[in-house]
């Protein structure tokens, strides 16, 4: 699946989305992102940063880095994953 940019900075929005995944599967929703070029003056590696909404086919044993989370800094709440290849709901 490809990004969805805007070329407005966003000040306040809301988000929802449906998602599945493959077994196996580890992928994420990065919102409020800064692309970071390969030459950064600062020397940081190229990449999109920013907080990422975790999605995963089974929970990690780390709560941070389940489904639903935001990836290494909050564990999700409330709420049941379906199984893979089975759609979920996102807000």
């Amino acid at each position: 699946m490809g990004d969805l940019v805007s070329t407005v900075p966003l000040r306040d929005f809301e988000i929802e989305f449906e998602w599945k995944i493959a077994g196996g599967g580890n992928s994420g929703f990065k919102y409020r992102a800064i692309e970071r070029p390969a030459d950064a003056a600062d020397g940081s590696p190229p990449g999109l940063f920013g907080p990422e909404y975790q999605i995963l086919e089974a929970n990690e044993t780390e709560p941070s880095k389940s489904t639903a989370s935001l990836y290494s800094l909050s564990a999700a709440t409330g709420g049941r994953q379906k199984p893979s290849g089975a759609y979920n709901a996102a807000r």
